[in-house]
């Protein structure tokens, strides 16, 4: 069988011939297909025949040797593959070829020897005299057009009908229009949202992405150029605090969002780096919250945030502790939890659907399990973030750049209503952390998302907070591990201790549930029963038995969750983790609850609670957008994968990673190989990210580049080793830092 390739040639002029009406030549794509009667020529089908054109214009066929030939030269005899006469002269003229029965071989001079059903489309027609270009205003007037289907002077129509100024003259012209205030970033990509259908990214994120935004849409610190009135104030910048700020300021609103540390200082930054649809709160019955989790995933891993987040496959090795009522038991909620991602409409290219391992495929997976009693195992998918504290930082670049203050060191002294009524607003005294120096703002509503520490600005919220703690070890601990692993708890049926490898070379091990009294620390530490519980469990799944050694870091966090009614009693394990909006005497809106998978849910409801107050009648706010509005970076996985920047920058910042550079040799002069070098052996971080937490993000101090931008500090020994590096980018971009512009 033979193949031949065919390069089907886009053309922008009409084309037919006398007395037919003109028809726009169809765009068609290479394609390679097999047709063993084809002639040998078909790479150049749909040209015009020997008008002048160069022969090299488009590519020959390598082994034909008539290929000096023009395609379409009348003298070429274009017989069938195999057949002797294939390329020779044709007979002069006067001379009837042979086989003149044969119609195809049968016709004028210059017409193609290919047969009538194999011809793709007629031949074009001679060239019209061109047509002077019409002017073009640089944009419609008509609200809501854009584009070149709408510009002004053209009208919609059917693909392929008649122009209504007859037929078209050959290519178009260049046609000139003013210049608009984004026309030098790249257009945005369409993104996957919902069950198979693509939709066009937000145009409003689509104007900050690709450029480099003013100074006065970076996070800053401190409260110096803050504006005294705004329509909301969201206190606290963790996730749910950064998502309300970026929903508030998509509807229209002017926004101030403040931190008394920092980006992610508190919860958002301890989790386990995990997108995930809930499976186990529909063990425990809790339907609406599973589902509500499997929603907010896709819409996270297909959507919003596809360059932070990854698909992760997970094994539940069934070793000999596992009962086989346990594994069916397990199997039926896996399959359950693919029924949720059904129901979310997340695609199966994104979560494949779970199977069935056998104990070959399960050491394949993760090469370090115990092989003694292991029958097999689960095979399931989640998502899974890059960091945590990425995600959040990503959240608050993008509400800066459609125009919200982000100020961190500032903290928030007292809330009180502005009149008798609630109608004047809410009055907000703030203090600047840098200074000392206090100021008052005036607010139609704020919302209150300080996590564990929301219960200091509403006295009316009570919480009873649920401490998690995760280990740190080195990838060379548990060798080979290519997968998750969730390691059974012992007489749990729904709790599982987690093994996540990282793409720095660690993994993490969690996590615990312990509840916590008392004052709540600033920064929570892991106590010593609990890493020994957690080696305990791994090291009854793994070859190797993991000791303190292993431990290179650890960590903690707070999880703000609602005391439970008087007499319910149970753990804190049990208590549901739906979160709670709560309207206060002032007016104030308190969320708590919940979790980071679901922050945009918990910012829609809360900026929907304060709009619905008082002192917010009358603000004129759009309807929530976050849904189909993606973050700052955010493009198509293969896209993503197409990038040619740094791979950790890319992981990082998807499509700014080219911006996070450019800032860096702009700020710093100093080479590409000097900023995109690991700071230290070991130390994957480079000083170009260093010197964009600086100047785009906000970040003043070591702690906060080496806690929160990057995740060094989780090992206090690479905290170590790259702190000369933090120091240095600190230096270098003094001169961004505010008050030193």
């Amino acid at each position: 069988m033979r193949y031949t390739v065919t390069y089907d040639v886009t053309s922008s002029q009409r084309c037919g011939g006398a007395g037919e009406p003109p028809r726009r030549v169809s765009r068609r794509r290479p394609r390679l297909h097999p047709r063993p009667r084809l002639a040998a020529y078909d790479a150049h089908r749909g040209r015009a025949p020997r008008r002048g054109l160069p022969d090299d214009d488009l590519p020959h066929l390598v082994g034909h040797a008539a290929a000096a030939r023009g395609p379409d030269d009348p003298r070429v005899d274009r017989g069938r593959p195999g057949h002797r006469g294939r390329g020779r002269p044709l007979p002069p003229a006067g001379r009837a070829p042979r086989r003149q029965a044969r119609a195809d071989r049968a016709g004028p001079a210059g017409q193609r020897a290919v047969r009538a059903d194999r011809r793709a489309r007629p031949r074009a027609g001679p060239a019209l005299p061109l047509r002077p270009p019409r002017p073009l205003p640089g944009a419609d007037p008509r609200p809501g057009r854009a584009g070149a289907a709408h510009r002004a002077g053209l009208r919609r129509r059917p693909r392929g009908g008649p122009c209504r100024d007859g037929p078209r003259a050959g290519p178009l012209r260049p046609r000139l229009r003013a210049l608009r205030a984004h026309d030098d970033r790249r257009r945005r990509h369409r993104v996957r949202a919902g069950a198979g259908d693509a939709r066009r990214a937000d145009p409003g994120a689509a104007a900050v992405s690709a450029g480099q935004p003013p100074p006065s849409t970076r996070i800053t610190a401190g409260l110096e150029g803050a504006p005294r009135e705004v329509d909301v104030l969201v206190v606290g910048l963790g996730i749910t605090g950064a998502g309300v700020a970026l929903d508030a300021v998509s509807r229209g609103l002017s926004v101030l969002a403040v931190d008394a540390h920092d980006l992610a200082f508190g919860t958002s930054r301890w989790s386990s780096k995990l997108v995930h649809g809930g499976l186990r709160y529909l063990a425990k019955g809790q339907i609406g919250v599973a589902h509500e989790s499997a929603v907010e995933r896709g819409v996270l891993m297909e959507v919003t945030a596809p360059h932070l987040t990854r698909p992760m496959p997970m094994v539940v090795p069934l070793t000999s502790s596992v009962t086989r009522a346990q594994a069916t038991l397990t199997a039926v909620g896996l399959r359950a939890g693919d029924a949720l991602r059904r129901g979310a409409r997340t695609g199966a290219e994104t979560l494949p659907r779970p199977r069935r391992l056998s104990a070959t495929e399960t050491l394949a997976l993760a090469p370090a399990l115990r092989r003694a009693g292991l029958r097999g195992g689960m095979l399931s998918w989640d998502g899974q973030l890059e960091d945590d504290a990425r995600l959040v930082t990503t959240v608050a670049r993008t509400a800066a750049a459609l125009g919200a203050v982000v100020r961190t060191r500032a903290r928030v002294l007292a809330v009180e209503a502005a009149s008798s009524n609630g109608a004047g607003g809410l009055r907000v005294g703030l203090r600047d952390e840098l200074t000392g120096a206090t100021t008052t703002v005036v607010a139609r509503a704020v919302v209150n998302a300080a996590g564990v520490w929301a219960g200091d600005l509403a006295e009316e919220v009570t919480l009873r907070p649920s401490r998690g703690t995760h280990l740190v070890l080195r990838a060379a601990a548990l060798p080979g591990l290519g997968t998750s692993v969730f390691a059974p708890i012992p007489g749990e049926t729904n709790r599982f201790v987690l093994v996540l490898p990282q793409p720095d070379q660690t993994v993490y091990v969690g996590l615990t549930d312990e509840p916590v009294d008392g004052p709540v620390p600033d920064v929570p530490e892991p106590t010593e029963p609990e890493i020994g519980f957690l080696l305990d469990v791994v090291s009854a799944c793994f070859a190797r038995q993991l000791h303190r050694s292993d431990v290179v870091g650890a960590f903690a966090g707070l999880r703000p969750l609602l005391e439970p009614p008087a007499g319910s009693g149970g753990s804190t394990a049990d208590l549901s983790r739906k979160h709670a909006v709560l309207v206060g005497r002032s007016g104030m809106v308190t969320v708590v609850g919940g979790k980071l998978t679901t922050y945009r849910r918990m910012a829609q409801d809360a900026v929907d609670a304060a709009l619905a107050t008082p002192a917010a009648a009358g603000l004129a706010a759009g309807p929530c957008r976050t849904r189909t509005l993606p973050l700052l970076g955010a493009a198509p996985r293969a896209e993503l994968a197409a990038l040619e920047q740094h791979p950790r920058l890319v992981r990082r910042f998807g499509t700014d990673a080219a911006l996070v550079l450019a800032d860096a040799l702009e700020v710093t002069g100093l080479t590409e190989d000097e900023l995109l070098a690991p700071v230290a052996e070991g130390v994957p971080v480079t000083l170009a990210e260093l010197v964009f937490g600086v100047t785009h993000e906000g970040a003043v101090d070591v702690a906060d580049l080496l806690d929160r931008r990057t995740r060094v500090g989780l090992l206090a020994g690479d905290r170590a080793l790259a702190e000369p590096a933090a120091r240095r980018a600190l230096a270098l971009a003094a001169h961004h830092l505010p008050g030193r512009r």
